[in-house]
């Protein structure tokens, strides 16, 4: 006779809920019998009875509402209340944090198939419970992780040390590195993404679950070590191609035809802003490849009038209203986004590189008003000081001594030899003294080619003159 299956639960009695009892002795489901679990009773075990079931959904109001600080101080009182917290838990990061992380391309893995994982793997579960946790408290200026959240994230990494499935494993790998950037531990960061790297180059037959989902993020999540100066030379490289849009183009006349599709398409705002991201990215990734192997900081002059468009796409862009109230229409400008860059470092590559006074400042007002330091890597203070100097080095003037819409642009470039070449914090140690930080610049001496060093301490607080 076949056996009777008993249907799997992820709730259940105190002694067997997976999400509530770390220590718990047994490894068999719940039957979630009333008053007591007979799962218990039958081996003379004390059932501890059962959770009131929490709320199934949560308000606006509810989720946004400020909870004082968790002081859960040992697994006894994380017992008690962990099936409540694991639930509203579980809410917020599909309500609140899923959208903020989307940032502008990739909505399914975040808000679709990252929940339905934490549904069916524990380890997952638990990442996920710890990544809306921290986004939570880190997103309301907390630096400091509650015990829920680390009890989750621990037992993550516990779970993952005893998980077979490399795919599975690299998934988590992906939420674990989210987690750390909310931390605000580039060291953690760097070595997630390399395990993670190091893991998907050593898996050779895909599924369509790692193809289609896991690689394009894990792609995207591999250039964030780059913004913590990690050396290219040293780093791993995913060893994949990057598929091609056009291998999808059978001929002109369907590309042509495509084309004026796009014309005839009515698009919402939130498009109309991430048409012009996509059309920045592919002028600064132009830009920089064409240039990567000059030896004259003169050959981006060519590129003037690229840099005006950037300048004025970035402009259009940021016309676009944004309705902060729905995480549906949160767009590339959300504070809340912890991934997503959106125009700082492309227009980064503007200031730094177009010797046009007029459009590094306007590309400057840019930058400064669209980075959005609270939760992602991009360090807004850091590199609007760095930027600010490359400006006076190269002009010879001082932008916190005078207001830039009364700064002067006769048009002449700077001469190669005053053309800061790179400008680097992390090689010095990150070196700080308060709200001082020491960078590192890098100009080409004239005659020998050869490096000169500058090293300089920046106050990197947000200046008195700051640009509107």
């Amino acid at each position: 006779m076949a056996r009777q299956g008993i249907a799997r639960v992820k709730t259940g009695c105190k002694t067997c809920n997976p999400f509530v009892d770390d220590l718990r002795i047994r490894r068999i489901k719940c039957d979630e019998k009333r008053p007591s679990c007979s799962r218990c009773i039958s081996t003379g075990r004390k059932c501890d009875g059962y959770i009131s079931p929490p709320s199934e959904t949560y308000s606006w109001a509810q989720l946004l509402r400020s909870h004082p600080r968790q002081n859960m101080t040992s697994i006894s009182h994380l017992n008690r209340d962990g099936a409540a917290a694991a639930n509203r838990a579980m809410h917020f990061y599909h309500r609140i944090a899923a959208p903020a992380l989307t940032g502008s391309l990739n909505k399914t893995f975040w808000t679709t198939i990252v929940v339905q994982i934490s549904n069916q793997e524990p380890v997952a579960g638990h990442a996920v419970l710890a990544l809306s946790s921290i986004y939570e408290t880190f997103s309301k200026g907390v630096h400091e992780a509650t015990t829920f959240a680390v009890w989750h994230y621990n037992k993550a990494i516990r779970l993952l040390r005893t998980t077979k499935d490399r795919a599975l494993v690299l998934f988590v790998c992906l939420l674990f590195i989210c987690i750390e950037i909310l931390r605000k531990n580039p060291q953690d960061v760097i070595a997630h993404c390399r395990h993670g790297i190091n893991i998907l180059n050593e898996i050779h037959a895909e599924s369509d679950f790692l193809r289609n989902h896991v690689v394009p993020t894990m792609r995207q999540l591999s250039l964030i070590p780059y913004f913590y100066g990690v050396d290219p030379k040293t780093f791993p490289t995913i060893d994949r191609p990057v598929p091609s849009a056009t291998q999808q183009l059978t001929s002109i006349a369907e590309a042509h035809a495509r084309h004026t599709l796009k014309d005839r398409h009515s698009y919402d705002e939130e498009d109309r802003a991430l048409l012009c991201l996509l059309e920045v990215r592919h002028i600064i990734s132009k830009i920089q490849l064409l240039v990567s192997l000059s030896k004259s900081e003169c050959d981006y002059d060519a590129y003037l009038d690229d840099f005006r468009t950037v300048v004025d796409l970035t402009a259009k862009a940021t016309a676009v209203p944004v309705d902060s109230g729905s995480p549906s229409t949160r767009t590339v400008f959300t504070d809340d986004s912890a991934i997503e860059v959106g125009f700082s470092p492309l227009l980064f590559v503007v200031v730094s590189k177009c010797r046009s006074l007029s459009v590094r400042i306007a590309a400057l007002k840019l930058m400064e008003q669209l980075a959005r330091p609270r939760n992602n890597m991009w360090t807004k203070h850091i590199t609007s000081a760095v930027v600010r100097r490359i400006i006076e080095i190269e002009h010879l003037i001082s932008i916190s001594e005078v207001e830039t819409d009364d700064l002067f642009d006769d048009g002449e470039l700077p001469p190669d030899e005053r053309r800061v070449v790179s400008a680097d914090f992390w090689c010095t140690g990150n070196r700080k003294r308060g709200s001082w930080r020491l960078v590192r610049f890098f100009l080409r001496d004239s005659d020998s080619g050869n490096f000169i060093v500058r090293d300089e301490w920046l106050k990197v607080e947000k200046p008195s003159g700051a640009l509107p």
